[in-house]
């Protein structure tokens, strides 16, 4: 899918209203070799834009709708840079659908409110959670943490795109993830 979707519209408009999007974006597969900015993890990957939310409001099922319309559009690896602290069986059972049907990778953050109670859906089993650390490899102070975390990353003043162009600082079990 070249041109993503927009769960909440149901059309290919994926505009990045809060530049969230466009931030985790970048940290993921900013292209190198330009002398520009920054080089994502993977400057080779290509992404695939799933709009789920909108600047207010992040419906548990639009996620699940979008997790399903990425691992149905070949997707392999989906990363959810948000969430919340209720339980979702919608999203649960959307998460298992697009890891044991259709092999995808999914990724989320953990959280940033300095917690250890379960945030969805990176507490899902079949979700790799990231945790976010500093520039000491010790955890962000917002990071939420606990058993349920599989990995710790960098998460504080990560550089990457910002909306409109150019570069930002940001911080975040988003940008960990």
């Amino acid at each position: 899918d070249i041109n993503g979707w927009n769960v909440l519209a149901g059309s290919n408009d994926i505009s990045d209203t809060t530049g969230h999007g466009t931030l985790v974006a970048g940290v993921a597969a900013a292209v190198g070799g330009n002398a520009q900015g920054i080089v994502g993890v993977c400057p080779s990957c290509t992404l695939m834009t799933v709009k789920v939310t909108d600047s207010t409001t992040a419906n548990y099922s639009d996620i699940a709708a979008g997790v399903l319309y990425a691992a149905q559009k070949g997707a392999e690896v989906i990363n959810i840079s948000l969430g919340g602290y209720s339980n979702s069986n919608m999203l649960s059972n959307a998460i298992n659908t697009a890891v044991n049907t259709y092999g995808v990778v999914i990724v989320a953050g953990a959280g940033n409110d300095n917690l250890s109670t379960p945030f969805y859906p990176a507490y899902y089993e079949n979700v790799l959670a990231v945790a976010g650390t500093a520039n000491d490899d010790m955890k962000v102070g917002t990071s939420n943490y606990g058993t349920w975390v599989d990995v710790s990353a960098p998460g504080i003043d990560i550089r990457s795109t910002a909306l409109g162009g150019g570069w930002a600082d940001n911080s975040g079990t988003s940008f960990a993830s």
